[in-house]
């Protein structure tokens, strides 16, 4: 949960958080829309809280329901926070045999792009550094020519790591890299300290 690049908060029926990520963290650190009081997730406008107490009634009295989509705005005026709230079982006591519900919130900052990690894509698809990297610029938006300006490469390099990353990933066109480049799911990389601790 801590490596996701969205918002994910563990809550209670109340809205009361158990548990939430780094990237969660962030968003109510800068109370924009949506912060905590008294432990509580709480959206600055009463519409959208109204939204977000039926949905966690909703997902409790009803485990089984898919899930609860809405957008929280921001005070600032910066683009909204995608929220998505399901239901979660987990046990309540060492037995495993108590299980009670709890709610996973999802949130996402439009207003924050998501960095495409380029290590991640070399994984995958065995793509080169210069190739991973090519993917993930085009991936943000930009052109081959902007990124040629930008890197220095030449117009035919580029062309050439394009078909490439084409036959290596078995899509015939750049709108359809683009799609699978952002299909991947995307995670934060652990911290040098979490690393040593993990190790330790």
């Amino acid at each position: 949960m801590q490596q996701l690049c969205c918002g994910a908060i563990v809550t209670d029926a109340a809205g009361r958080v158990l548990a939430m990520n780094s990237a969660a963290e962030r968003i109510v650190a800068t109370a924009d829309g949506l912060t905590l009081q008294d432990g509580v997730l709480t959206p600055a406008r009463a519409f959208e809280q109204a939204k977000l107490t039926n949905a966690l009634d909703d997902l409790m009295r009803s485990p089984r329901a898919d899930f609860h989509a809405f957008v929280v705005g921001r005070p600032s005026g910066r683009l909204p926070y995608a929220v998505l709230i399901t239901s979660l079982s987990i046990a309540s006591d060492e037995s495993d045999a108590a299980v009670r519900s709890v709610a996973l919130v999802f949130l996402t900052d439009f207003d924050r792009r998501t960095e495409i990690s380029p290590h991640l894509l070399r994984e995958l698809f065995g793509f080169t550094c210069a190739e991973a990297r090519l993917a993930a610029a085009i991936a943000n938006g930009r052109s081959l020519r902007e990124i040629a300006a930008e890197t220095g490469q030449a117009l035919p390099t580029l062309r050439a790591h394009l078909s490439a990353m084409f036959d290596k990933t078995g899509v015939k066109r750049q709108v359809d890299l683009v799609r699978l480049v952002l299909g991947v799911p995307n995670i934060e990389p652990q911290s040098p300290r979490s690393t040593d601790e993990k190790k330790s």
